[in-house]
């Protein structure tokens, strides 16, 4: 994502041009530049090959409800106003939830990708939490925001296998700061206590 025409944009016309070609730039004018496309024109794509049975053999059926999502590794400004945008856009192109049977795309940061993750480890099912998300009451809604809302919050949102890691780092590092005789339990617990 270029600092220059998002996150330090002079004006909303360089956001809304960035934002136009990552989301929706022709295939075919990308080419020029050695880009694929836009990411909802690349998405289509792969929902047109599904569509024409080109998966089939792996088990994914030709009418098979398609749930649309992009993994930004920065945050594109993911809101309502980005959503409808998207969602009319999709509509004057006839592409992805213009289609049957495909849902409106969800934007997912890294933080949402792992949250959304770490719910189906235990036990909710990824595509329900999307569908869910699209719905017509939701899905102009941001992914955090959706999450939160139904009393998904702290270690619950984050992968078990992070979990582990963050429990070991901390473990590690107390273990060194006790050689280095930086932290001393009895002095640790008497401050918890008031002491």
């Amino acid at each position: 994502m270029p600092e220059s025409q998002l996150k330090c944009a002079r004006s909303l016309g360089d956001a809304i041009v960035w934002l136009r070609r990552f989301f929706f730039e022709d295939p075919q004018d990308a080419k020029a530049s050695g880009h694929r496309g836009g990411a909802l024109w690349l998405l289509d794509r792969k929902v047109q090959r599904i569509r024409a049975g080109e998966y089939a053999d792996r088990g994914i059926k030709k009418n098979v409800l398609i749930l649309p999502v992009v993994v930004s590794f920065d945050n594109v400004g993911e809101s309502g106003i980005l959503y409808k945008w998207l969602h009319d856009e999709c509509a004057r192109l006839g592409i992805l939830s213009a289609r049957p049977q495909v849902r409106p795309v969800t934007i997912l940061t890294p933080d949402d990708y792992e949250a959304v993750f770490a719910l189906a480890s235990r036990g909710k099912a990824l595509c329900d939490l999307l569908i869910e998300k699209t719905r017509t009451a939701e899905r102009l809604a941001r992914v955090d925001w959706f999450l939160h809302r139904r009393g998904h919050t702290g270690r619950e949102l984050r992968l078990p296998s992070i979990e582990l890691e963050f429990e070991d780092l901390v473990s590690r590092a107390m273990e060194r700061m006790r050689r280095a005789g930086i932290f001393d339990e009895q002095t640790a617990s008497a401050q918890g206590a008031g002491g």
